[in-house]
This record gives C-alpha cells, sequence and structure tokens, in this order.
C-alpha cells in the first residue's frame, strides 16, 4: 500500500528513496494532466529517446 512506503522527510536520506516511483505516480499524472490541455502526449514526451529543443514545444 501507498501508506506503507510513506516516510517523513526526516526520516529518508540522500538517495535513499525510490524516484521511480515517485515520478510515475505523482509528477507524470499530474503533469500529464496539464500537457493534456496544452495538446501533448506525455507518454510521447517521456518515452521520447532523445532530447528536445526548447523551441518545439512553442510551434
Amino acid at each position: 500500500r501507498i501508506r506503507d512506503r510513506a516516510k517523513l522527510p526526516e526520516e529518508v536520506k540522500e538517495g535513499e528513496y525510490d524516484a521511480e516511483y515517485y515520478i510515475n505516480n505523482q509528477v507524470l499524472p499530474a503533469v500529464g494532466k496539464i500537457f493534456e490541455v496544452l495538446g501533448y502526449d506525455i507518454d510521447g514526451i517521456v518515452n521520447k529517446k532523445e532530447q528536445s529543443k526548447l523551441e518545439s514545444f512553442f510551434k
């Protein structure tokens, strides 16, 4: 369960957290909704293998 994975900030040492879990379950769902409204596909952005230039987001 999620609550079993939760720790207070004071309890976590640097590098001791599951960054992939946090990104996939907290960050991407929230950012994905914003990107959807702007007409972008979050899966396409996340799974892209090469880095985009900033100008590509303003086309």
